[in-house]
């Protein structure tokens, strides 16, 4: 108990300040916050929608915990982001806990510090994404099935937690869950034989309480089967075409999950070219599942960043075991990992410099463009001043070094203590100091105005683009005149309240003449319109 006690609060002191002092981003981030603040305003909480029409896309169980916490806190960006913070303390428990009874209580921690102190399982925990919770749902079920399959009584519970723990990842993005557990998990018994230990009644226990969360919603939900066959539909629409936007290479995925946990992902290579005899039934299973969730959004053709973000959980696992042999044989790392990693290193470090000095120096930039709108977002009045420049160059520096240093010796727990602390530093940096920034050039605009017209109940609308956040920071209420209309119908649509339309500057000519529309202002690309006649009585 002590050790989660430490964990909870470690996990608060990281993630807690400056959650809400940030806007949420476009589209997932203000999407998901959004279908929140309405299932509250209509109070109905069986059904999801988006600009109050039935959104079918995702069920509903992340959605749930939102508005619990907006309920409880409030409707803002800390809301919105806090059930992610539950989820990095639970998850963070599991994988302690986990690997206590696994491997002891100092690989327990080993684990836990692989995986949250990486870049990316960081920031996942940050955002008011669904990915959080759906791989920790995930997780556990791959977990206890591993631990019914190994207990020589093969616990029923064990079965059924696994089971419950599936049907919530049903509820919380659909049966792609399914997929990720039980894809791994079926070619990890075929690999051991482990399938002759598993009585007939065992899986009938793991479906039944699998079935449970979404039969329990279907009862007293009222949408008809209408969410299903739209949620079917939008979700062959992903596997099959890249989603605007989303399209990717071929090997995305390997990337980013390469990046998200580097300099520590580098030693996964050093965990696959052990033999197999050596490797434990869970470090298989481990990989069964990384390389699982790898090739099956490498399949998939739309390529989103938090994806493949259950990946990091089984990597972490191979990466603490990696360093928890090379610190016991005091081994190095092969020569084309150590370069690798230095190379990898470098070009990071170079791409945080380069980045803060183009921005530091936007203005020499926009002569390298004709794109009005990427010009007026450049020249937005963010504060790149020297303080911010030179302390992120130091900090790339001191982040090449020390995994230079850490990679001459991996067998040293106080140089992976250094790069670490210098990990979650500028992750902190990152947070705090350069997202506020970042975001004054692309959607700080946009937010600014939504939050200045949201006391006069508009209706707001964007053109040319997609965006949600008019919706959350708008306030925008259900109105019946536009209800069922697509954007263009509601702008010839009289109405009792003002319409408002968001389009960036390189469209907003067009769109303000073909419709009649009378801007208002324009700042940072973003150009804010009101249409011209009087609304109804």
């Amino acid at each position: 108990m002590k050790n989660i006690i430490i964990i909870t609060v470690l996990v608060l002191l990281l993630f807690v300040p400056f959650t809400g002092k940030i806007a949420l981003f476009d589209w997932d981030e203000a999407n998901f916050a959004e279908i929140s603040r309405e299932m509250i305003v209509r109070g109905d909480w069986s059904e999801m929608t988006i600009n109050y029409e039935p959104f079918h896309e995702k069920p509903p169980l992340f959605f749930w915990l939102q508005a619990v916490t907006m309920k409880t806190f409030g409707i803002n960006e800390f809301s919105a982001r806090f059930p992610n913070i539950l989820m990095a303390i639970l998850t963070l428990s599991l994988l302690f806990l986990a690997g206590k009874k696994l491997k002891g209580n100092s690989f327990g921690w080993l684990w836990v510090l692989c995986f949250g102190g990486s870049f990316l399982p960081q920031f996942y925990f940050r955002f008011g994404i669904i990915d959080p919770l759906f791989n920790l749902l995930n997780f556990i079920s791959v977990l206890f099935i591993f631990y019914a399959l190994n207990d020589e009584r093969g616990k029923v519970y064990k079965w059924a937690i696994s089971g419950l723990a599936a049907g919530l990842s049903v509820m919380t993005k659909g049966p792609a869950g399914l997929l990720l557990i039980v894809l791994p998990v079926v070619v990890y018994l075929l690999f051991q034989r482990k399938y002759k230990k598993i009585k007939i009644y065992q899986p009938f226990f793991w479906l039944a309480a699998c079935m449970l969360p979404s039969a329990i919603w279907f009862l007293f939900s009222h949408h008809e089967g209408l969410f299903l066959k739209d949620f079917l539909q939008r979700n062959i629409e992903l596997l099959t075409n890249a989603d605007a936007g989303h399209g990717g290479f071929f090997l995305y995925h390997w990337l980013v999950v390469f990046a998200g946990m580097f300099p520590l992902s580098i030693l996964v290579f050093y965990s696959f070219r052990q033999k197999k005899e050596k490797d434990s039934d869970f470090s298989l299973l481990m990989k069964i599942l990384l390389l699982t969730v790898l090739i099956v959004f490498t399949l998939v053709r739309t390529k989103i960043v938090h994806y493949s973000s259950l990946a990091y959980l089984p990597l972490s696992w191979l990466v603490a075991e990696s360093m928890e042999n090379i610190r016991h044989s005091k081994s190095v790392l092969p020569v084309f990992l150590s370069v690798t990693a230095k190379i990898f290193a470098v070009l990071a470090g170079l791409m945080m410099m380069s980045a803060i000095i183009l921005l530091k120096f936007r203005s020499q930039l926009i002569d390298w463009t004709d794109d009005i709108f990427i010009r007026e977002c450049l020249l937005a009045e963010a504060d790149w001043n020297n303080q911010i420049l030179i302390t992120t160059i130091v900090l790339a520096v001191i982040f090449v070094a020390t995994i230079w240093l850490w990679i001459n010796k991996p067998f040293s727990m106080k140089l992976f203590y250094l790069n670490l602390a210098v990990v979650l530093l500028i992750s902190q940096w990152f947070w705090i100091v350069l997202l506020p920034q970042v975001q004054k050039h692309t959607q700080g605009a946009v937010v600014e105005f939504s939050k200045s017209v949201s006391g006069n109940e508009p209706y707001i609308i964007t053109m040319g683009h997609k965006s949600y956040l008019p919706y959350f920071y708008g306030k925008v209420k259900e109105d019946k005149d536009f209800k069922g209309k697509n954007k263009y119908e509601v702008l010839l649509t009289p109405v009792r309240k003002k319409l408002y339309i968001i389009s960036k500057s390189d469209k907003a000519a067009e769109i303000a003449e073909m419709y009649n529309l009378e801007e208002v202002y324009r700042k940072n690309g973003w150009v804010f319109m009101i249409r011209k006649f009087d609304i109804s009585e």
